[in-house]
């Protein structure tokens, strides 16, 4: 799954039912995605129709017979179009699969009502998550997280970073990335998600940053690379940007410079 609200949406009804939630980051290639899924043994898969990923277009569609033919523990492929033109291709060589309005109609009860989410009331050790490792150093290792993981999310964001209700927080991370877990979390403390699903800095050159001012961003994590790629090519802030709400700026998944912190007080926000 891409950084969509669907996913939002799936991880609520899984953990809602104790179901463990997890996958491979979207922009694997089929043989990989199948190795971990040969792991998780799923019975539901939630996939969108494609991935954009920086300027290549990843077709999905075309690698999930693979993908699904690989695991017989699947017993639901669930596709969601990220375009209307999605609707209209023909999936029946993919098993078990349909789209997801058709699976939410099933859903609606008698009288067509939708029936309230029930979340299921199990222990602190209880798994809700699976993170996958890269494989680079070998086959993908699963590593399993409780409920309890999200006591010291909360303590982080809420204390740490003085995030509140109201407060918004940019996710840019797809489900696979255990950034999209540590972003969800923030929805217990009343914030708001805005989701986008890549890097806008492909726009132009100063609306990465727009973004961050329109939606009034308390908090965002950007990769060390991609700061040096700003620098690089001097993607800052437009005069009219003020980046009012931005609290924190939060650099890491590769050891930070000192040309970093600078090139973010001196061109973007002086006390962020």
């Amino acid at each position: 799954m891409s950084n969509r609200k669907e996913a939002i949406f799936a991880m609520l009804a899984a953990t809602s039912m104790g179901a463990l939630f997890g996958g491979p980051l979207p922009f694997y290639g089929a043989k990989a995605v199948a190795t971990i899924m040969g792991i998780m043994n799923p019975k539901f898969l939630f996939t969108v129709d494609r991935f954009q990923f920086n300027r290549e277009e990843i077709n999905i569609l075309e690698s999930l017979p693979e993908i699904v033919n690989a695991n017989e523990s699947i017993e639901k492929v669930v596709i969601i179009p990220s375009r209307e033109s999605s609707k209209l291709k023909e999936i029946s060589h993919i098993r078990n699969s349909c789209f997801l309005d058709e699976l939410l109609e099933k859903g609606r009860g008698p009288n067509g009502e939708v029936p309230d989410l029930e979340f299921m009331q199990l222990p602190f050790d209880y798994p809700i998550f699976i993170n996958f490792t890269s494989g680079t150093t070998g086959l993908p290792k699963g590593l399993v997280h409780s409920a309890g993981t999200f006591l010291p999310l909360m303590r982080d964001f809420g204390l740490h970073c003085d995030l509140k209700r109201g407060d918004v927080t940019l996710a840019m991370q797809p489900v696979g990335w255990n950034l999209w877990n540590l972003y969800v979390g923030n929805l217990s403390l009343g914030t708001t998600l805005l989701l986008y699903d890549g890097l806008p800095v492909f726009l132009s050159k100063t609306a990465f940053w727009d973004i961050m001012d329109h939606y009034k961003v308390a908090f965002a994590f950007l990769v060390t690379s991609i700061i040096d790629t700003f620098e690089k090519e001097e993607i800052v802030p437009s005069p009219d940007c003020k980046l009012e709400h931005l609290k924190i700026l939060a650099i890491g998944a590769s050891p930070v410079k000192l040309q970093n912190v600078d090139f973010i007080l001196q061109k973007v926000k002086p006390d962020v």
